[in-house]
């Protein structure tokens, strides 16, 4: 008799994630998961002109510009922005250092090199002899029992594109807290997709993708990426594929020798599936991996399809999978007749019909969601995702807000009620008087309570008004000690930013001011939350609607000579 299995909740999570691309933005705004599929909403927003992802310097402004367009007519304005890096720029890679990482005394001085990151890792990464100054991000993965070293996964980029990246999106009006090593990605949402069998095995992603197609091959602690060699040419020709039922005739029975056209592409099939059949063995013969049996294909062209089925009918060498008919998505393409939650995910599930796996490095970057379990852990993928972003914490602390009070409400609100329940169920087979009793009992413990709570909130009071004299007595003993923060912004205001208004109560201040340009306003802010002298700082700006100006507030508090933290 055939069981019916249960349907796994479905989960979702709400962000954003940006991809740039020579002609286009791939901007995915939520993620939902279910066994079988995943639904995400998309933003492709087209550039005016083809650009360079791997160097984008040379067109900042224009992407600049763009980002913005697309944040204002969304209504994105002001939110926070993971973005993926593209591997050539940052390439993940395996590396072998000669430390024990599991004894405590090699892990010790592992530790104490990281603060000198770039003079350990040039010694063991070639490509970081012309970057000194880089973003380096590395993990254990495993030991050699051989030799004792540490095989570590590893990836750095240029501190200089990441600042090129983080100017980009400030003058998009959103806020960067996260940059993400494309291939690391895209390997967390490919593996999160298969079967508990699959995932045990080793497996390579064919990424086609214009100026860096290559073959990734991952097993449970070894990464490796072989290059796929395709010509400028040739990539030009994707977008002049024939269309589905015309493509069938290449590389078949049909391609007559006077079928000039299918002739042709088949030429050019032959050609692409050579360089992947040289890819594929230089990881096999070459490198002595594993024998791989999938090789998945994803790609961010327009006719992945078509270019799916050219390839699988020449490429023997493993099963050649498309995984594009699990990754839906719903394209969100009006933003005048679309409501801000619409844009961040609040959509019918049935709208999602459309398929394709050009978004997968985007995918990556959301909280994974497994729905089977290997025998052992890969751990390439349990290696958390690597982020570039020289001062993330700092950023997710100022914008995280955790409401501690309302959080303790609704336990508090869920012990009465589940108390009250509990007292409920059990009188039930008492008698009349006991629940009377009981009733009183409850009635009693509360007024208790609340007396108790009374009592409390008058001690508080009194200790608060003993503080505030206490402090009173400071200020006139030490003088206004508040001329520290007519100092510091006397020395350190910015050129481009102007103060309005500036309000001084005893110890607190509110300064209200305008700024050219959300990076000025946010170095500002960093230089006050740097300072030893201010404390409880709360930092508000958004663009004025009356000028190109960006309107700002900072609150905070000037700690005091008595009250200012002594060094242990």
């Amino acid at each position: 008799m055939a069981h019916e299995k249960k349907q796994r909740k479905l989960t979702a999570e709400k962000k954003l994630v940006l991809k740039v691309l020579p002609e286009e933005f791939i901007l995915t705004t939520s993620l939902y998961f279910e066994q079988f599929q995943t639904k995400s909403t998309v933003i492709r927003w087209r550039l005016p002109k083809k650009i360079d992802p791997f160097n984008i310097n040379a067109d900042l402004e224009i992407l600049s510009d763009n980002l913005q367009r697309l944040s204002k007519q969304y209504k994105l304005e002001g939110h926070q922005v993971t973005t993926v890096i593209a591997n050539r720029i940052s390439p993940l890679k395996v590396i072998s250092i000669p430390l024990n990482l599991n004894t405590a005394a090699d892990k010790k001085e592992y530790a104490a090199m990281q603060k000198q990151a770039y003079e350990f890792w040039k010694e063991y990464d070639e490509g970081l002899v012309d970057t000194k100054d880089a973003q380096i991000r590395a993990d254990f993965l495993a030991l050699n029992d051989n030799d004792g070293s540490s095989t570590m996964l590893y990836t750095a980029c240029s501190s200089k594109i990441i600042k090129e990246y983080t100017a980009m999106i400030l003058g998009g009006n959103l806020y960067p807290i996260g940059f993400i090593p494309e291939d690391q990605s895209i390997i967390r949402i490919v593996e999160s997709r298969l079967t508990r069998i699959e995932r045990e095995r080793p497996f390579c992603i064919f990424f086609l993708t214009q100026g860096d197609s290559r073959l990734i091959y991952v097993n449970s602690d070894v990464f490796y990426i072989a290059k796929v060699n395709i010509s400028d040419m040739d990539e030009i020709l994707f977008d002049e594929l024939p269309e589905a039922k015309d493509s069938e005739a290449i590389n078949s029975a049909s391609a007559l020798d006077d079928d000039t056209d299918n002739l042709f592409w088949s030429e050019v099939t032959n050609r692409l599936t050579a360089s992947l059949k040289q890819a594929f063995a230089f990881l096999k013969d070459e490198l002595k991996l594993s024998k791989v049996e999938t090789v998945f294909f994803i790609s961010d062209h327009a006719k992945e399809n078509i270019l799916f089925e050219l390839f699988r009918k020449n490429f023997r060498l493993a099963n050649f999978r498309s995984l594009s008919s699990q990754f839906t998505f719903e394209m969100l393409h009006n933003p005048d007749v679309i409501e801000a939650d619409e844009v961040m995910g609040e959509k019918n599930l049935s709208e999602y019909k459309n398929y394709g796996s050009f978004m997968l490095p985007n995918l990556g970057c959301y909280h994974m969601q497994y729905f089977s379990s290997p025998s052992y852990k890969n751990m390439v993928i349990e290696t958390p995702l690597f982020n570039l972003h020289p001062k993330y914490r700092f950023i997710v602390n100022n914008f995280t807000f955790y409401n501690h009070y309302q959080i303790g409400k609704k336990l508090m609100l869920t012990f009465l009620v589940l108390s009250c329940l509990t007292l409920g169920y059990a009188s039930l087979n008492k008698k009349n008087d006991m629940m009377l009793n009981a009733l009183n009992e409850f009635t009693n413990m509360s007024k208790d309570l609340e007396q108790e709570k009374n009592l409390l909130g008058v001690e508080n009071s009194t200790k608060a008004q003993i503080m505030t004299d206490l402090a009173k007595l400071q200020n006139l003993d030490k003088g206004n000690y508040n001329d520290k923060l007519f100092k510091f912004f006397n020395a350190d205001l910015p050129t481009d930013l102007e103060l309005e208004r500036v309000v001084v109560r005893r110890n607190s201040f509110i300064l209200l001011g305008n700024g050219k340009s959300f990076s000025e306003v946010n170095r500002f802010y960093e230089h006050f939350s740097a300072n030893p002298n201010f404390k409880d700082l709360i930092f508000k700006v958004f663009k004025r609607k009356d000028s190109n100006l960006q309107y700002f507030e900072i609150k905070g508090n000037t700690i005091s000579p008595n009250t200012q933290a002594k060094p242990s």
